[in-house]
């Protein structure tokens, strides 16, 4: 029994170190016995032993302290070590990344499709996208440690099933086991929006907040949803349905004609021969189309109300939106927030904070490839090294 607590504690501290070194690497040495309160000599041989496994890189050498003395020697991940791929579907469109062991992205990609994506060719799209990132960032798929699927609608992240799902048209389809049996790597599947949650709390602007709600709006699907993350953690509920709202948004062609009957000032106005889309909406507005605009002050106001709704409820430290929407930051989230500060209550309000995502279009993929991170530094050093030790499609514990 000694021998076994003996081990798990090395395990923690290996894992306690590593994560550490994520978080603020690089990082000597000496601050991580300081965060630690490891002994030196334990620390020192926690570092070889990462090292040793490829984990960790020698990053240099650091600033020496006030006292002076040897300047320490620097610690980080090894960006090599592996990579993941997170990937964001959308009912004609994925955006896909590559994520180095150091979160940083090395390709990214959209991928759009005249016809839809549905049950009979979602896998092998996903496919195809995986072996484009790969190549073209000249990544063996050997060295890729798993794959993250954002999808919209209801998902059962801990069977990898998407339990329904509207715009992709899906019902009960195990995703997850079918795209394992095709690409042989470990795959984490959730909601579209719980991915980009995480990817903010875990590696993006929220890392120091406690409670979350991450909104998505993309145009491609009906209403909004929710991602939340309460004291640091992922809440989904008992059906993993938190956070799927019932706010149905008016098509934007609606409210462009509604903002168009309600302004006389003239200026450029969008030609009907002009798809009328989010990107066009956008671009329309800011080449001096007054009711595109106001399309989109409309629309902001919209969302405002259930904004004010979720921050009464919640009382969470941030608001982030992303999606389609993100591209109008300058147009749109002033007048939300003056709007959702003439509804919501002024204590929450005061403390929250509401903005955009700052990864982007690619908030849901980055995302999806946080929570396969997030999965693999859960573990200890020591099973991450035995990842790379059994067949690929065991490589990484699903879920999330």
């Amino acid at each position: 029994m000694k021998s076994a607590n003996s081990q798990l504690i090395k395990n923690l501290n290996q894992q306690i170190v590593l994560n550490l070194i994520r978080k603020y690497g690089p990082v000597s040495g000496a601050d991580l016995a300081k965060r630690t309160k490891l002994q030196p000599a334990t620390t020192s041989k926690i570092l070889r032993a990462l090292h040793e496994i490829g984990l960790i890189r020698d990053a240099g050498i650091g600033e020496s302290t006030k006292q002076g003395g040897k300047r320490p020697n620097l610690w980080a991940l090894e960006p090599e070590f592996g990579y993941i791929i997170g990937i964001e579907i959308l009912p004609f469109e994925m955006r896909g990344v590559l994520l180095n062991f150091e979160s940083r992205i090395v390709m990214q990609k959209t991928t759009t499709y005249e016809l839809s994506i549905n049950a009979s060719n979602i896998v092998e799209l996903v496919y195809e996208l995986v072996r484009s990132l790969c190549q073209s960032s000249r990544v063996a798929m050997k060295k890729v440690i798993g794959v993250g699927l954002g999808v919209s609608g209801l998902v059962d992240a801990a069977e990898g099933i998407v339990r329904f799902s509207i715009g992709l048209g899906l019902e009960n389809f195990p995703i997850r086991d079918n795209l394992k049996t095709k690409i042989r790597l470990n795959t984490i599947v959730d909601n579209d929006a719980n991915m980009a949650a995480v990817g903010e709390k875990w590696i993006g602007s929220s890392v120091n907040d406690r409670h979350l709600v991450y909104i998505t709006v993309n145009e491609a699907v009906t209403g909004i949803g929710c991602g939340v993350v309460l004291d640091g953690q992922l809440f989904r509920g008992v059906t993993h349905s938190a956070g799927e709202v019932t706010l149905a948004l008016p098509a934007l062609s609606d409210l462009y004609r509604e903002a168009g009957e309600e302004t006389d000032i003239p200026g450029k106005k969008m030609p009907d021969s002009v798809k009328l889309t989010m990107l066009s909406l956008i671009n329309s507005a800011q080449n001096g189309d007054e009711s595109a605009r106001l399309t989109l002050v409309k629309l902001g106001k919209i969302l405002a109300q259930e904004v004010a709704r979720i921050i009464d409820f919640i009382n969470p430290n941030s608001i982030v939106f992303g999606g389609d929407i993100v591209e109008a930051e300058h147009m749109i989230l002033e007048p939300m927030r003056e709007e959702v500060k003439k509804r919501a209550l002024a204590l929450p309000y005061e403390a929250v904070s509401i903005r955009m995502t700052s990864f982007g279009p690619y908030a849901v993929a980055i995302g999806a490839g946080a929570v396969v991170f997030k999965e693999i530094f859960k573990e200890t050093a020591s099973a991450v090294r035995h990842v790379f030790a059994v067949p690929k499609c065991n490589r990484v514990r699903t879920g999330a």
